[in-house]
């Protein structure tokens, strides 16, 4: 909006050369091509939404055409180029100098009936048309002011939407992929050759369901699972879902980080720890399984409606089948995770399994000791580079 009122300005500026030739007010013509230079220059480099571009902008044009009204013979009419003033507050000021805007505009609606009364001074129906040209003026400063009202407004409902669209996006994904779908919407895809990931699930909740009333069970599960999310974000892991009882995360996904499956040890050691002091604080039997493998897999958001962010592959599915072999209130690791650890934390070589769907027999171990949470290194995080399908 404000780019073509602009270049309507420079127009009526540019039709205004020939009146100052015509009178032979060169100096003018010479400001003219001053001011509209400046005013070209000034949209050309400052940002729309710049409070002091919007400022000059207003001051060169006001200059330009004021210049020539005063020079111009009152017969020509030079005067009613005013009326482009009156309105150009209400588009090139921002929405906090709401009375400066009124202010220009009155001074130029004042500025009309002036020039009016000089250029219709002899006239036989001289009041009549000086009111008519006032009142002309003052119809124009009105439509400006109720357009910028209901421009604000519009505005202000879109500014409100994206914010609530954006709080959604939020917390409907991580971060880093809500920003991706902010630069690229729609549905994508990526691959990540280094990973780990975990499953967890609680033992003991299916029958914990059928003592407890609902409210208290949905608290629980919120208090757990948002104790949970603290821990991910402590050790830079991400949170991809929860299915019922059982919760999901990867590292290494999102964000670099080379110790991947240390963290996600950590993560789940910690887990079954807040289990177990929730359980207590609830006076209920609770326990917590916790599987980890690691390896390639793809990932992406699915949906247009209801995005979901969510990743598949092998080293996903092995992860998820792992869960159930998991000691309770233990981590068990696969020993492709076991390589990775690089002798970070003391291992019990368990049994190998043969899982569903998995060609060769898994082999498992379980997490005896590890660094605890403080050792994790938070620091600057850098993004992960995905390879895009």
């Amino acid at each position: 909006m404000t780019l073509q009122l602009t270049k309507l300005c420079l127009l009526f500026c540019g039709l205004a050369a020939p009146v100052a030739v015509y009178q032979g007010t060169y100096e003018v013509l010479i400001a003219n091509v001053v001011m509209a230079s400046l005013a070209w220059w000034i949209q050309g480099k400052a940002k729309a939404n710049d409070v002091n571009a919007g400022a000059w902008l207003l001051a060169s044009c006001q200059l330009a055409i004021l210049l020539q009204v005063l020079t111009a013979q009152p017969s020509l009419g030079v005067h009613h180029w005013l009326l482009i003033t009156t309105v150009l507050p209400f588009a090139l000021l921002s929405a906090n100098q709401r009375w400066l805007m009124v202010a220009l505009s009155a001074i130029n609606v004042g500025l009309v009936g002036v020039f009016s009364l000089r250029a219709e001074f002899d006239h036989p129906h001289a009041a009549s048309r000086i009111a008519a040209e006032t009142l002309s003026a003052l119809a124009v400063a009105w439509l400006g002011l109720t357009a910028r009202r209901a421009a604000d407004i519009a505005n202000k409902r879109a500014r409100h939407a994206k914010a609530l669209s954006d709080s959604l996006l939020d917390s409907a994904l991580p971060t880093a992929i809500a920003n991706h779908l902010r630069k690229r919407p729609g549905s994508f895809a990526f691959s990540a050759s280094d990973t780990s990931i975990l499953f967890a699930d609680l033992v003991g909740f299916t029958a914990l369901t059928e003592q407890i009333a609902n409210q208290q069970m949905i608290n629980l599960l919120d208090e757990l699972f948002s104790e949970f999310d603290d821990v991910m974000q402590r050790v830079g892991a991400t949170k991809i879902k929860t299915i019922g009882d059982a919760y999901m995360a990867t590292c290494n996904v999102l964000q670099v980080h080379e110790d991947h499956a240390l963290r996600l040890v950590v993560a789940g050691r910690q887990m079954c720890a807040i289990t177990r002091k929730i359980g207590l604080q609830h006076s209920v039997d609770l326990g917590l399984r916790v599987a980890i493998h690691s390896g390639p897999l793809v990932g992406g958001v699915l949906g247009q409606d209801g995005l979901a962010f969510d990743v598949w592959g092998r080293t996903v599915n092995t992860a998820a089948r792992l869960e159930s072999k998991a000691p309770v209130d233990s981590v068990l690791v696969s020993d492709s995770t076991r390589l990775a650890l690089l002798d970070a934390c003391k291992l019990e070589p368990l049994q190998a399994w043969q899982l569903k769907g998995i060609d060769i027999p898994v082999l498992t171990w379980r997490v005896l000791e590890a660094p605890s949470l403080e050792h994790i290194r938070v620091g600057d995080v850098q993004q992960q580079q995905w390879s895009l399908d």
